[in-house]
């Protein structure tokens, strides 16, 4: 099977992608840092520079039990167009480390981003139902 010039690309992302996962696997996580990062650039205008992002936080978070950097890249991630359901757990995410840091003013405007997606989620999760009634 013959690949587009993109499909090309995209398994590319995808092999560079897994070269990274494995050399965290193996231990040497400055190293999967870095190509993740690479990946991330490399790639921006495709899924896998969100996967890169992803699986940063992740290291970050659970790797080398650095919340600061997780959420400093959970921050590059919510520049991104993201669904609601991911964004909101972005925000979480962040809220909860800004309780722990006692900032206020990051937890009441976490706090309301939160609150204006919830609604929105809600809102879509009763619109059937709405448009069958008439409401």
């Amino acid at each position: 099977l013959r690949l587009s010039r993109r499909g090309e690309y995209l398994r590319r992302a995808e092999e560079e992608f897994n070269t990274a996962a494995a050399w965290i696997q193996r231990g040497e996580t400055d190293k999967g840092i870095a190509a993740l990062r690479k990946v991330q650039e490399k790639y921006s205008d495709t899924y896998w520079r969100e996967e890169a992002l992803y699986s940063l936080v992740g290291v970050y978070e659970l790797d080398l039990k650095s919340p600061t950097q997780a959420d400093a890249v959970r921050r590059e991630l919510l520049k991104l167009p993201l669904d609601d359901l991911t964004r909101l757990a972005h925000l979480r995410s962040l809220r909860v480390t800004s309780i722990r840091a006692g900032d206020a003013a990051a937890v009441r405007r976490l706090t309301e981003e939160v609150q204006v997606l919830e609604q929105r989620l809600g809102d879509l999760r009763h619109w059937p139902l709405r448009r069958y009634r008439g409401g």
